[in-house]
């Protein structure tokens, strides 16, 4: 099924809203937030601002949850076409073999080519997330660290690229200090389409 959350789109939101439900636009947005069932308000209390799970709460946002009471997750977005995903190149340079390089230097470059697989020309915002190394408590399943919008013409294609430093590979602890985290991260598109493991 189809759906259109328009928001407060303003007085001239019932022109725009008509335009995309009678396919005179053809829409690319993505949601900014999780959008959770009801059964959600009793997993978490609404006084609970903890973002990280906890004895009490399963945990909120994408970064920390994605169980079964999410109903439209963050980054969601329909189209009247369709994209497909390639890897066209990563750059991967280690960072043990770097030593410390300050943060001043992008290490990992990741070229995707995206291709417009339908008959309808729109446009595709590529989200691209970094997975940190498993088994710490307390670390997000994973972060959005950039996005790219491209316009395509039925079959056209075109190559987004991304670049990641130490900050990328940072974390906050609970008391908040920032740290580069060694280990295996996975730079990942929205779709899952794309996949890249890294050595920290």
């Amino acid at each position: 099924g189809a759906i259109v959350f328009a928001g407060y789109p303003g007085e001239s939101g019932g022109t725009a809203i008509a335009d995309v439900l009678f396919g005179n636009v053809n829409p690319s947005g993505r949601l900014t937030q999780t959008f959770y069932s009801n059964a959600f308000l009793g997993e978490v209390s609404m006084t609970d601002m903890a973002m990280r799970p906890h004895s009490s709460s399963p945990g909120r946002t994408y970064r920390f949850y994605e169980g079964p009471s999410v109903v439209y997750p963050f980054g969601h977005g329909l189209s009247y076409t369709s994209f497909e995903y390639n890897l066209a190149s990563a750059a991967v340079v280690s960072r043990a073999a770097l030593g410390t390089t300050g943060g001043s230097t992008d290490d990992v470059e990741v070229a995707i080519d995206v291709r417009n697989a339908g008959s309808r020309a729109g446009a595709e915002t590529v989200l691209v997330y970094l997975v940190p190394p498993p088994g710490l408590t307390g670390q997000p399943l994973k972060s959005l660290r950039g996005f790219e919008k491209v316009w395509l013409e039925p079959g056209e294609s075109a190559t987004v690229r991304f670049a990641f430093g130490d900050a990328d590979f940072s974390l906050a602890d609970h008391a908040g200090a920032v740290a580069v985290l060694g280990g295996a991260w996975r730079i990942v598109t929205h779709n899952d389409e794309v996949e890249v493991e890294v050595e920290v």
